[in-house]
């Protein structure tokens, strides 16, 4: 039963785990990959230097939304805008506010959008919310049929050596169930620790609510003070970015995001000294549009229950592990993806015979009743 419940689950989402392995494995290195097309000087953040970028943006009556590093140096970044036509931009600059790239926020190939297309497939199949949940929801099946797998592929006692380490042989059936018995083993723990991270990344806000993780924002009280403060005065970004990290002395800086409705304040996020390795920090700020007040946030010694959030993102890149993490999630990618085809081999090589053995069979009853 349970080696039938793994064959059919493996073909009928095979397609679709496929496509998430693959695209997985492109975009671990994304961040290095894009910045290697852009020619350019790498220059430390210079908080007044990018506020002044963004300042010159928005006097063209274009409207800035966000500001995320677009690597782990935090000394390029992309400002995501909105032009005076409406359309959505990006902008990539150096740490010293200078234009290396301004593109179309919706380009599927140029301009990195390549990198954007193959994360946004990852994430959500260019479907949005219902994505999310469906690739959610797949993520779950995957890790039960490895679970299941596993199960299958368990040696007896005393075979362990040789059911990890021996190369299968035999005829073609044979070799192809040995190899996707041998990396089944080798792969089905951390393959699930990758996926399960993965799938509670689906599933982030609702886990944020469940573990009552939740960041919360400013109290009331300071959000209706800083509206009424903030339509005497304005603070322009580069100040917000420089007090985000004065507070933090050694940060580097992760995103920006802007105020907007009834939120007078900008979100600032900075990867904080003693923090778990990763390309964006958990450390996040709110400064107060109005004066330049640190009205809320949390800082590097976080809740149990929000440094598992944090932790999910870096688990399922590898990024938690450096560059010989990241490489290690691309080579769990990459055998996800051998097994998928052995799987696939062994079934389409099976069925072979056992088609050959039905025509077989019915071929006397055909013959009933001819001269």
């Amino acid at each position: 039963m349970i080696k039938a419940v793994h064959r059919w689950l493996g073909l009928a989402l095979g397609v679709l785990w496929l496509t998430q392995a693959l695209t997985g494995v492109a975009v671990v290195f994304r961040w290095e990959l894009d910045d290697a097309t852009l020619p350019g000087p790498a220059s430390p953040a210079d908080p007044v230097a990018l506020g002044a970028r963004i300042d010159a943006i928005e006097s063209r009556h274009a409207r800035v939304s966000s500001m995320w590093a677009s690597g782990n140096d935090a000394d390029r970044f992309d400002i995501f805008y909105s032009d005076a036509a409406g359309s959505a931009r990006t902008m990539r600059v150096d740490g010293a506010g200078r234009i290396l790239r301004d593109v179309a926020a919706d380009a599927l190939v140029s301009g990195g959008g390549i990198f954007n297309t193959l994360s946004t497939i990852h994430e959500n199949l260019f479907a949005g919310d219902t994505g999310a949940w469906i690739i959610g929801l797949s993520g779950l099946v995957l890790l039960g049929n490895l679970a299941f797998g596993l199960r299958l592929a368990w040696p007896r006692k005393g075979m362990w050596k040789r059911s990890m380490l021996a190369a299968p042989r035999g005829p073609t059936a044979g070799r192809l169930q040995g190899w996707h018995r041998l990396l089944g083993l080798w792969l089905a723990l951390p393959a699930a620790a990758v996926v399960a991270a993965g799938v509670l990344l689906a599933f982030e806000d609702g886990v944020e609510e469940v573990l009552h993780a939740v960041i919360a924002p400013p109290a009331a009280h300071v959000r209706l003070g800083s509206a009424a403060a903030g339509a005497q005065k304005r603070v322009g970004p580069g100040t917000a970015l420089a007090l985000a990290l004065r507070e933090y002395p050694g940060a580097t800086l992760s995103a920006l995001a802007f105020p907007s409705g009834g939120e007078p304040w900008y979100r600032i996020r900075l990867r904080a000294r003693g923090e778990m390795t990763r390309i964006w920090g958990a450390t996040t700020l709110f400064v107060s549009q109005a004066n330049g007040e640190i009205v809320g946030g949390r800082g590097s010694i976080r809740p149990l229950a929000r440094r598992f959030v944090d932790a999910l993102y870096p688990v399922h890149t590898g990024q938690i592990g450096g560059i010989a993490g990241r490489c290690l999630v691309g080579v769990i990618g990459i055998l996800l993806v051998a097994m998928i085809a052995l799987g696939t081999g062994l079934w389409l090589a099976r069925r072979g015979p056992e088609r050959a053995s039905a025509r077989a069979d019915s071929a006397p009853q055909a013959s009933k009743g001819t001269p």
